[in-house]
């Protein structure tokens, strides 16, 4: 659950300071990690999921699209769960193409865009094509062992380099 608690728990410090100065719901945590979808999980959060969001009229606006959130009050973060199970998560129907439709709306609306991904793999589709090009900060957990630790010091280069390059 490294991952997930390094999504999640800045998400939930961040909204809960935005509520405090009035600005509950500014906060959103997207899971891309589809085929792991534990975020909803972790959050008690199981609807509506990304297949429901995009199946919405009009949902792809500023104007419209925390309608379709899931919402804890209590904390004032948003979610976008992924699907709640093997089954679902069927990557002819979710895949990065789908969430490729909302990062520009979410940007627009929320102060910050929090994503749990799939392992950050420098050939993995969802992210390369959908999260490194979005993020001004990406948090990459590893395993505090020195093998991690020396395959991990050459991964901020290449994650830099590739980010460059599909810039250019």
């Amino acid at each position: 659950m490294g991952k997930i608690k390094t999504t999640v728990n800045p998400a939930d410090h961040t909204a809960r300071r935005l509520q405090d100065i009035g600005r509950a719901g500014y906060a959103i945590v997207v899971d891309t990690n589809f085929q792991h979808a534990d975020v909803a999980r972790y959050l008690s959060q199981q609807s509506p999921i990304i297949l429901d969001l995009l199946q919405a009229p009009d949902v792809l606006s500023a104007h419209s699209i925390r309608q379709y959130l899931a919402y804890i009050p209590d904390i004032g973060l948003c979610v976008v769960p992924g699907p709640p199970d093997a089954v679902s998560a069927d990557p002819t129907a979710i895949n990065s193409m789908l969430y490729r439709r909302i990062p520009t709306v979410l940007r627009q609306v929320f102060y910050f865009v929090f994503t749990d991904t799939p392992v950050a793999d420098l050939h993995h589709a969802t992210f390369v094509d959908l999260i490194l090009p979005q993020p001004d900060a990406i948090l990459v957990p590893v395993v505090s062992n020195r093998v991690t630790a020396e395959a991990a010091r050459a991964w901020p280069t290449a994650i830099t380099g590739l980010r460059k390059s599909r810039a250019s």
